[in-house]
């Protein structure tokens, strides 16, 4: 090599390395032309081994590793074996000789290991094998700098092999990277994990943490260890399933990439592994080093990802071992439940000890669990109840102070599967047993979700958060929580009389509560800090306690016809055969919204329990109803508002004038059954409801979104909708299309009248209304035009604009709610302005 051409490369690297403001473009341009001209270089084996020899520039020596790299790859047919071995001998001297820095020696580490691949693949993995045996030698050797040097080693090569596709593209098809993986899974890969057990157990106990080398070798076979422990095992029998050779590597790639993204596959160990991994010294082994690293945040993570994966043993190791496999069991359990008892959870260690146990109680064999020994089962048991009631507080104060936090929600929703799972074996986990723990979990979600003192929520409820309004931005806690509710729903179904009795009961006393403060601030017409708080509280109380309600009494049903719950119908029925119910005054209860429960004669002893809450809800309407009456907009909370329109919505949509309704002689069917004064008086109430919000919160974005969405949920049933085009008040509920309301909210609003049209009886009278509803459209569209032909440049003006997509929403929400017989009547009406939007269309045509 021409030693100018070294000087020229060093002086390039330089000026590449410089300040921006120290040369000039030119100069940065001509050294840029040097390392392309030097990275198109062919057959470069000699040139860079003796750049590698003679520079001391890190930016030279990592271009001359990377040039290598690539001439390996593309001309790897063309290099002969002896010219292989030598610049592969070559490599591993120079990184061992050689203190060059860590990225410099990766990359040349990455060159070796591509190497190794491909000759692995003609000389059945020798090669490799004896490159480990020396591997093993520097590690075991007791000088550092020569066991990180090793283990750098190790992971080159376990990167290298261990995915498909993100390996470095080594020229192979997909084919035979999987022969390759498959034959280094089959000879190496355990004598890689046994090498480095053995170094983690000669240096764990003796682990000093002011060395800072002897910290970076232990990180160093963490990552091994993660690396053999989160391995993508492919199929046992893989040479005898053919792979395309055109099998696309982008589908590999997501393959994956997800996989790992969400969690590591499961260790799927095979045959070879048994005498190794069912010793009991390696989860000791795994479960101290945790111990030992729990504190230092450079090694937690990866200590336990290991113990996290070690739970995760599945394939023919243990379905063909049941013995072996339930010892391996057990002792984890053992290791676990010890160290669960003997340490405080940290915040980022919840997630990975929930994921553990839900691991091993949902996705291991159910057989295999029942085989413990009881005793460990049941301490197993209480360790997930324990989990579970100390997330529920941890989560709770986690959405308090730190909203965008999630560690110990998710790690809730990983207990909360496990405890679903259980209920969905009944064979084995019988749900007797399992009441307890139910009733005191959907106790202690409920005090989580209140203020103190009888409740554990921060005071305050949100902070910074005191004008308690959505903005369109912020997922409400309906959507955020969805899953957690939801299962909260189902546990107060297994304890119905008791959660119903338990929210019932807590519900009043907020609302009553909330009328006393609305009535003082009223008489005082000020509002002190402390009667803020107060007040901000009683509002979160009741909107949670209306969001566990709501899923308890009635569940999600998207795109399905919503039915009663099973277990609410047979409480029901019991109750009044038992006399504990009386008809009348469950009733007279639910019709009376302007009166406290405690002033109708023994309504709190014997009225149903779902019609107490549900009455309860009603109280509260009222309740808002008189504060806007006062005017007292400003005390109201447009959170509280929206959450108790969905609450009506939910149940509503369940229970009343169901389509699959109760027997005649059930209390449902008396009071909400097709025909019945109460389900007229109740459809009556929530359409006055409805005109009252649009009439003095239609500025509340959310509140509107949910009144509408009511509305669309009463006409879905066509008893239902027939109940709302005779009521008295759909007339003042049509007039709201003419008010200033939210696109969006509008575009709902007209979808619901045209549906409603359906269930309307006659031709004649049918096609009027459809005709009225389409009418105030049509007068927009027919202005617009106008306004177009006689001032064309106002089209631009965003006014006009504004005008033009307010009459598309509303045509497209007629059309949206079109079908059946409606479909024509429709069509007729706004075939007049179909026929004109292509006049927009073109104004419009480059407007984004």
């Amino acid at each position: 090599m021409d030693e100018t051409y070294l000087k020229n490369l060093e002086t390039a690297a330089h000026i590449i390395m410089a300040p921006p403001n120290s040369i000039t473009n030119q100069q940065r341009q001509e050294s840029e032309h040097i390392f392309t001209t030097f990275r198109r270089t062919k057959t470069p084996y000699a040139l860079c081994q003796a750049i590698l020899e003679k520079s001391s520039v890190d930016l030279v020596l990592f271009e001359a590793a990377d040039v290598l790299k690539k001439a390996v790859v593309g001309e790897w047919k063309f290099i002969a074996e002896q010219d292989r071995a030598s610049l592969r001998q070559y490599l591993l001297s120079y990184v061992i000789q050689r203190d060059v820095p860590v990225f410099i020696r990766d990359k040349l580490l990455q060159v070796v290991a591509i190497m190794i691949k491909r000759a692995s693949l003609e000389d059945h993995g020798a090669e490799r094998g004896q490159i480990l045996e020396e591997t093993k030698k520097m590690l075991t050797s007791g000088e550092l700098k020569q066991q990180i040097l090793s283990c750098s080693i190790m992971l080159a090569i376990l990167e290298e092999y261990c995915n498909i596709v993100r390996s470095d593209d080594t020229g192979l098809n997909t084919l035979e990277h999987f022969k390759a993986k498959k034959q280094f899974e089959d000879s190496d890969l355990l004598k890689t994990f046994c090498m480095t057990l053995q170094a983690m157990v000669e240096i764990v106990n003796a682990f000093d943490t002011s060395n800072s080398l002897q910290m970076y070798f232990f990180k160093q076979l963490l990552t091994v260890m993660e690396t053999v422990l989160t391995w993508g095992f492919l199929l046992p029998n893989l040479r005898n399933v053919r792979v395309r050779h055109s099998l696309s590597k982008s589908i590999i790639d997501t393959s994956e990439t997800v996989t790992k993204a969400l969690h590591a596959p499961p260790l799927r160990l095979q045959a070879q592994w048994k005498s190794v991994i069912f010793d009991p010294k390696v989860l000791e082994v795994f479960f101290h080093t945790y111990w030992k690293m729990r504190e230092i945040d450079d090694l937690q993570p990866k200590a336990l990802t290991c113990i996290l994966q070690l739970s995760t043993l599945r394939g023919p190791i243990i379905s063909e071992n049941i013995d072996e496999s339930m010892s391996y069991l057990a002792n984890y359990l053992t290791h676990f439940l010890s160290l669960m008892t003997n340490i405080e959870i940290k915040d980022k260690e919840a997630y990975s000890f929930s994921l553990i146990l839900r691991k091993l109680f949902q996705f291991l064999p159910t057989d295999m669990l029942k085989m413990l020994p009881n005793s460990l089962f049941d301490a197993s048991m209480q360790q997930c109840f324990t989990l579970t009631m100390k997330f529920f507080e941890q989560s709770a104060a986690e959405e308090s102070v730190a909203p965008d936090e999630a560690c110990y929600i998710d790690a809730l929703s990983n207990m909360l599967g496990i405890w679903l799972s259980f209920f969905d074996d009944k064979r084995n986990y019988p749900t007797e047993p399992m009441l307890p723990y139910i009733t005191q979990m959907f106790e202690k979600y409920v005090q989580c979700h209140l203020a103190p003192p009888q409740g554990i929520r921060g005071a305050g409820g949100r902070e910074g958060d005191g004008d308690n309004e959505i903005t369109e931005l912020e997922e409400s806690d309906r959507e955020r929580f969805r899953e957690q509710l939801t299962v909260m729903g189902f546990f107060g179904r297994q304890i119905l009389q008791h959660a119903l009795g338990l929210l019932a009961k807590l519900l009043e006393d907020r609302t009553r509560k909330l009328g006393t403060h609305l009535h003082m601030l009223h008489a005082s017409k000020t509002l002190s800090l402390s009667d803020g708080m107060s007040l901000e509280n009683l509002f979160e109380d009741i909107h949670w306690l209306l969001l566990i309600s709501g899923h308890v009494i009635a569940m999600e049903s998207v795109g399905e016809t919503p039915m009663i719950p099973e277990p609410i119908l047979v409480l029901s029925k019991q109750q009044v055969e038992s006399g504990a119910t009386d008809v009348s005054n469950s009733l007279k209860l639910l019709a009376s919204p302007h009166q406290d429960i405690q002033e109708i004669a023994n309504a709190e002893s014997n009225t149903d329990p779902v019609i107490r809450l549900m009455a309860a809800g009603f109280r509260l309407c009222e309740l808002e109803k008189t504060a806007i009456e006062v005017r007292m907009y400003q005390f109201l909370s447009p959170e509280l508002s929206a959450t108790t329109m969905w609450f009506l919505r939910h149940w509503c949509g369940t229970y009343v004038m169901s389509a699959y309704e109760p027997t005649a002689t059930h209390i449902f069917a008396n009071a909400f059954g097709v025909g019945t004064a109460g389900a007229l008086w109740v459809i009556n109430y929530l359409l006055n409801k409805i005109c009252l919000n649009a009439q003095h919160l239609r500025a509340e974005p959310a509140v509107m979104e949910e009144t509408i969405e009511l509305l669309l949920a009463l006409q879905r049933n066509r008893y239902r909708a027939q109940t709302i085009f005779n009521s008295e008040y759909f007339r003042s509920i049509c007039d709201l299309k003419s008010f200033e309301l939210p696109l969006t909210v509008k575009r709902k609003l007209l979808r619901g009248f045209v549906t409603i049209g359906g269930s309307v009886e006659g031709e004649e009278v049918r096609t009027e209304y459809i005709m009225r509803i389409v009418q105030g459209t049509k007068e927009k569209f027919g202005l617009l035009q106008a306004t177009f032909q006689q001032h064309a440049h106002l089209h631009q003006s965003e006014q006009f604009k504004q005008k033009v997509i307010e009459v598309l929403e509303e045509t497209i929400g007629c059309v949206e709610g079109a079908y059946d017989n409606l479909i024509l009547i429709l069509y007729q009406e706004v075939q007049p302005i179909c026929k004109q939007l292509s006049t927009f269309m073109s104004v419009y045509r480059n407007d984004t």
